[in-house]
This record gives structure tokens, C-alpha cells and sequence, in this order.
């Protein structure tokens, strides 16, 4: 008997296997499209851009989102700086800026802006204690102080710096203004002056620190 040569398939007639979307890779895409959009918003209009940037931290995927916690951390900073002429507006935009560094410390304590949401939370919250604010603690500064901490003990390089340096003046007004805790405040003073010297020893923190230091209380 001899074989018959077989016949290739029907190609018209075979089912066409359906390939299941990518609904991680879509949405990695939207996050990437809003966060272009946002970034082109707020090279008008910072707060316009705020709103995009917030839906991205919410929904969004890595890069992006790590992205959009950036920008809002610049931008809130960029809106208190400009708010400081009207104290009624200055007020308001602390609130905000501090809202949103709580929410990146409670809800993305992986995030690489970890450090910087504190520093800039113990900023502002300097800031609110300087104006009068007492946070409902005997020591109005404690607040402060904690977060200025966090972000020494999570932050690198120049947020590092930073941290410390603002824990510094921190201590030194807070052993200015207070008859109880001072001392407690001058010890945080003095240790991170001498720690500024340490980390920056050729730069003007470090002279600067080495100055402040004479100046405190023995």
C-alpha cells in the first residue's frame, strides 16, 4: 500500500486562539500617559497637576508612581515657599503639604522618598510650632523632632545632611524658647552639630556647626 501524502490544514477553517490582554501591562501604560500629562500641567500650573500626580500615587505601577510621590514632594514644598508672604495661605498649604507626607509615611513606607517625606514633614512642622502651634504636647517641637529623626535614620546623601543639620536648629531654638525639656533639647542640639561635622567635615555646615556648638549652654 502506498502512503498517501497528507494534505496541509485548512487554515480558513482552524479556530483563532485568542491571546488574554495584559491588564498589569494597560495599566502600567495609563500610569506612564498620566504621569506625561501631569508633568506637562505643571509646568503651567503646579497645583493644577496635583489632583494627576495624587491618581498615579494611588494607582499607579513602580517607576510611575515612584515618579508622581517625587513631583508632589517637590511641588508641595514649591507651594509652601510661595505661600510664606500671606500667613492665612501659609497656613492652609502647610496642612495640605503636611496631609499628603503622612499619607506617604503611613501608605508607601517602601518608597524611595521615604526619607524626604519626613524631612520635610519635620520642616513644615517646625514651621507650624514657630507660629505658635502647640501639636497638644508639652513639647510643642517633639513632633518635629521625631520626623527630622526618621528621616536622618532612612535618608542618604544630602536629605541626610539635611536632617541633621535642621535637628540642630531645631534643638538650638527649642532649648531657646522652652523652661521645660530644654536640656533634652540642647542634648539633640549637640549631637547633631558634632554629627555634621562628621558627615560634612570640609564643608560650611561643619564651620557653621562648629560655631553653633560654642554657643549652647554647658
Amino acid at each position: 500500500m502506498v502512503n498517501q501524502p497528507i494534505s496541509p490544514p485548512n487554515l480558513e477553517y482552524l479556530p483563532v486562539q485568542q491571546t488574554a490582554p495584559n491588564h498589569a501591562l494597560s495599566q502600567e501604560d495609563l500610569s506612564k500617559k498620566l504621569l506625561m500629562e501631569a508633568d506637562k500641567l505643571a509646568k503651567k500650573n503646579p497645583t493644577l497637576a496635583i489632583p494627576l500626580y495624587e491618581s498615579i500615587v494611588d494607582n499607579g505601577y513602580g517607576f510611575s508612581k515612584e515618579q508622581a510621590i517625587g513631583k508632589l514632594l517637590d511641588i508641595h514644598k514649591l507651594l509652601v515657599e510661595r505661600s510664606a508672604l500671606d500667613a492665612r495661605d501659609e497656613e492652609k498649604t502647610i496642612s495640605n503639604a503636611l496631609k499628603f507626607y503622612d499619607k506617604i509615611i503611613s501608605n508607601h513606607p517602601s518608597s524611595r522618598h521615604l526619607a524626604t517625606a519626613y524631612l520635610y514633614s519635620g520642616i513644615q512642622s517646625w514651621i507650624v510650632v514657630s507660629y505658635g502651634g502647640t501639636n497638644g504636647t508639652d513639647n510643642p517641637y517633639i513632633q518635629a523632632i521625631n520626623r527630622l529623626e526618621k528621616a536622618y535614620e532612612n535618608g542618604i546623601g544630602d536629605v541626610k545632611v539635611e536632617a541633621a543639620w535642621n535637628l540642630s536648629l531645631v534643638g538650638i531654638e527649642c532649648t531657646r524658647v522652652l523652661t521645660v525639656g530644654h536640656l533634652k533639647c540642647s542634648s539633640i542640639a549637640r549631637k547633631y552639630l558634632r554629627l555634621i561635622q562628621k558627615l560634612v567635615p570640609s564643608s560650611q555646615y561643619a564651620e557653621d556647626a562648629k560655631n553653633l556648638l560654642g554657643l549652647l549652654p554647658k
